[in-house]
């Protein structure tokens, strides 16, 4: 029950229009279209807040996350905004969203600062699935996006390793002791 319980709430996510909507209806079926409308309102925030060059990049980051984060190789590919782009062209518009916290971002740990993974700030956001049954990818995603949130917000500095694109480990925590 407890975990049929949990995977409802990776469902439905943390976003409190999501989750009152949901609360008042007693049931999933408008979480699709909540869901929606709060990454809507996310881009209508960026759109007022970064200048047209920032937020035209900003855009085509944003819209290429759901497919970021449902391939096994979860690092952030900018072919897939288009060929051609580097990381350089693309490097304030990734901190524009960062810094605003429309998306969280993940180093590789030992590498350069190209090697990343992005991630919503509610892991209700990556709305892949269709139905209020997730697959075994989508279950691991929003869990993965889930524990990260949960890491941040107790302030802990995570980071991602990985052996030659071979093994990986999804979070590595820095000690707040240690500079």
């Amino acid at each position: 029950e407890l975990l049929s319980t949990f995977d409802e709430y990776l469902w439905i996510g943390g976003m409190p229009d999501v989750m009152n909507e949901y609360l008042d209806m007693e049931s999933t079926v408008n979480v699709i279209e909540r869901q929606h409308i709060q990454k809507q309102m996310l881009l209508y925030g960026m759109e007022h807040e970064a200048g047209e060059k920032t937020n035209y990049k900003c855009l085509q980051l944003y819209s290429t996350i759901d497919e970021q984060l449902n391939k096994p190789n979860q690092k952030f590919q900018f072919n897939l905004i288009r060929k051609g782009i580097t990381y350089q062209m693309y490097k304030d518009a990734i901190d524009f969203l960062v810094h605003h916290n429309m998306l969280y971002r993940l180093d590789c740990l030992g590498k350069e600062e190209q090697q990343f993974k992005l991630y919503y700030p509610d892991f209700s956001l990556n709305v892949s699935a269709r139905n209020n049954e997730l697959t075994p990818v989508e279950r691991h995603i929003r869990l993965q996006n889930y524990v990260l949130q949960t890491f941040l917000e107790k302030k802990y500095l995570c980071k991602f390793w990985e052996a030659k694109s071979q093994a990986t480990v999804d979070f590595v925590l820095q000690n707040n002791n240690e500079k």
